[in-house]
C-alpha cells in the first residue's frame, strides 16, 4: 500500500510503468476517501467507521476486519509495518518521521490490539520472509518507502532534472516522492516476482491509498502473479472496497456484511483463462 499519487504521473515513472506490462493494469481503479486513513480502514473492515480525518481510531467492541474471516477459515495473516517498534504499540508515530500507525489499519481495532494473541501478526518489516508468508499478508511501507515523504536527496536529484529538460515542468515529470517510493518498490518486490517458490500461486497487489489530487481520487493498481493475464487492462470500474470482496472470494471467507457485501469480485479480463 503506496501513498498518495495520481494514475496519471504513477505511469510516468519506469518501473510502475514496466509492472503494468507484466502483470493486469486497472484503468479505472478509483479510491474511496480522501484523506488516507478511511481507506486503510476500508481495504480491512469494509467500511470507514465514521471517520473523516487521519487522527487513528480505537475502534471498540468486536468491529470485525478480514482478520476475523481468514481465522474462522483456519488461515493465517500478518501486518508488517516498516518502523513500527512492536508490542501492540498504538502510539500515534514512532523511529522519528518514519511511522505512522494510521498506516497500519489492525492496530486500529481493539479486537486485535488488545489481544495479545491476535496482535502478535502485527509484525515489524524485519520479520518479512518471502519464503515464510501467511495466508494474507497486508505490508505498510515507512514514509519514505510509501512516497508520503521526501526522504535524503531524492528533491534535489529530481529538481535537477527539471532544469536540465527544457519544459519539464510544464508536461510532466515523476514527482520525487514517486521516484523515490518506486526505487524501494523495486529492490523489494523483485527477488518476490523472481523467486517461482514464492509467486506460484501468490497473487501480490500494488496499489495506493488515496490521489494526490482532491478532484478525483483515481489510483494506479496492478495485479502480479502467475495467474494473472501478463499486459492486461482492466477497464471496468473498481475500488478497495472490490478488492477486499475478491481477497475474500479467493479464499471462500464470505464477507464482513459491510460495504465488501455490497461489491463485485473482480472477475473480468485479470486472470489467465484456464483460471476464469
Amino acid at each position: 500500500m503506496l501513498e498518495n499519487q495520481d494514475y496519471e504521473a504513477v505511469l510516468r515513472e519506469p518501473y510502475f510503468r514496466s509492472l503494468a506490462r507484466r502483470g493486469a493494469l486497472f484503468t479505472h481503479y478509483d479510491a474511496l476517501f480522501h484523506p488516507s486513513y478511511p481507506n486503510y480502514l476500508a481495504l480491512i473492515g469494509g467500511r470507514y467507521f465514521g471517520t473523516t480525518g487521519d487522527e487513528p481510531l480505537d475502534i471498540r467492541g468486536s468491529a470485525r476486519t478480514i482478520a476475523d474471516l481468514l481465522e474462522a477459515k483456519g488461515l493465517t495473516w500478518r501486518q508488517y509495518a516498516e518502523a513500527y517498534p512492536g508490542g501492540c504499540y498504538r502510539g500515534e508515530a514512532a523511529s522519528g518521521p518514519l511511522y505512522r500507525r494510521k498506516h497500519v489499519p489492525f492496530l486500529s481495532f481493539d479486537s486485535v490490539a488488545k489481544r495479545p494473541s491476535r496482535c502478535a501478526s502485527i509484525v515489524p518489516a524485519l520479520a518479512f520472509d518471502r519464503r515464510d508468508l501467511p495466508n494474507f499478508a497486508f505490508y505498510s511501507p515507512d514514509m519514505c518507502h510509501d512516497g508520503h515523504d521526501v526522504c535524503g536527496n531524492a528533491y534535489d536529484r529530481v529538481k535537477s532534472a527539471i532544469r536540465s529538460v527544457p519544459g519539464a515542468r510544464y508536461f510532466g515529470v515523476v514527482p520525487p516522492k514517486l521516484a523515490q517510493s518506486a526505487n524501494w518498490l523495486e529492490g523489494f518486490l523483485e527477488p518476490i516476482l523472481a523467486d517461482d517458490r514464492v509467486i506460484r500461486n501468490t497473487l501480490v497487489v500494488v496499489t495506493f491509498d488515496e490521489s494526490l489530487s482532491d478532484d478525483n481520487n483515481h489510483i494506479y493498481t496492478v495485479f502480479l502473479g502467475d495467474m494473472v493475464r501478463p499486459g492486461a487492462r482492466v477497464d471496468g470500474c473498481y475500488d478497495h472496497y472490490d478488492l477486499l470482496r475478491t481477497i475474500e472470494e479467493n479464499f471462500g471467507l464470505g464477507t464482513l456484511g459491510a460495504e465488501d457485501a455490497k461489491s463485485d469480485p473482480i472477475v473480468e479480463g485479470v486472470w489467465q483463462d484456464a483460471r476464469q
